[in-house]
């Protein structure tokens, strides 16, 4: 993204958005299996999108939707530990003990 360039709407892919509640729950349920090497990549993902279910949409939205729901999911940490007199600010949207905050 450019700098000062905010996204003023959601993306919209209408070919795609049937189906990323499908998508969402392969991709939960990889993370529940024990067996990393039969993971869904985003070409099964689309392979199984257009065979199984009629999907007429290209790759490379799969591709990207694939990969902005590894980023979602991605975790942080950080300590909370700071130096006295030191002054920190934090911009976003983080998850708190469970819990939403919005700065």
């Amino acid at each position: 993204m450019a700098a000062g360039y905010w996204r003023t709407a959601p993306v919209r892919r209408p070919k795609l958005d049937g189906f990323t509640g499908l998508i969402d729950e392969w991709l939960r349920r990889d993370r529940d299996d024990d067996h990393r090497k039969q993971r869904h990549t985003a070409s099964r993902i689309f392979d199984r999108l257009r065979d199984e279910h009629g999907f007429t949409g290209g790759y490379t939205i799969v591709k990207d939707y694939v990969r902005e729901h590894h980023r979602r999911r991605r975790e942080m940490y950080m300590p909370l530990v700071h130096r006295e007199h030191a002054h920190v600010v934090l911009h976003g949207a983080f998850r708190v003990g469970g819990s939403k905050v919005v700065t």
